[in-house]
């Protein structure tokens, strides 16, 4: 409880330096209240959060910990456990990678995956949310960060993977032009493209 109190009041205090800044830029600089706020200001903002998935000391949900640190699995084993129908294959999946790459070092693989959570969380809200520190504060204060990026980390790794495509789900997706080139009257192509910075494909036929 008293981290939970830590990082409300953490995110309550800088979400006020940021409303008292704003109303400054604003008021001497003509700063439009539509800009985005600064990386560095989101990422302090949700350190704490992230600080508290990678340790978990106060939480009491050590048993994501705990498991890590035994596992000792060969590709053979993840195999096995998978065609066994254990819960979770994705996640199950990933912590046997993370052993691999990162070792049984449960503090930095759970820091990691918290860390990737909070930026296509804060990427989303930075970019659509038209207050982000309300968006962090809402998420922060119904404990939603603790139901979700500790207890229902397997969960919320599935969702913040949707999220870190929310560009393309958000915008419209497809567009199909049919045309005939001048030169080439017998030509004609279709054209599928994806907006900004989405897959873009084109084929000619005849």
């Amino acid at each position: 409880m008293n981290q939970y109190i830590f990082i409300l009041t953490w995110v309550i205090i800088l979400g006020g330096v940021y409303k008292i800044k704003e109303q400054e830029d604003r008021k001497y600089y003509g700063v439009s209240l539509k800009s985005r706020p600064y990386v560095f200001y989101c990422i302090l903002l949700v350190l704490p959060i992230v600080l508290s998935a990678t340790f978990r000391t106060t939480f009491g949900d050590q048993g994501y910990k705990i498991t890590y640190r035994d596992i000792h699995w060969s590709f053979w084993d993840l195999i096995e456990i998978i065609k066994n129908g254990a819960k979770g294959p994705g996640y199950q999946t990933l912590i046997y990678l993370g052993t691999k790459i990162v070792g049984n070092n449960a503090e930095l693989f759970f820091g990691i995956v918290a860390a990737f959570q909070m930026y296509s969380l804060m990427k989303l809200y930075r970019k659509y949310s038209t207050d982000l520190w309300l968006a962090v504060f809402i998420f922060v204060a119904s404990t939603d960060y603790l139901s979700w990026m500790q207890n229902g980390i397997r969960q919320f790794i599935a969702v913040t993977w949707i999220l870190l495509f929310s560009d393309c789900i958000f915008k419209k997706k497809i567009y199909k032009n049919m045309y005939n080139d001048s030169d080439c009257s017998n030509d004609s192509y279709i054209s599928i493209s994806y907006d900004s910075n989405c897959i873009y494909n084109s084929r000619e036929s005849i």
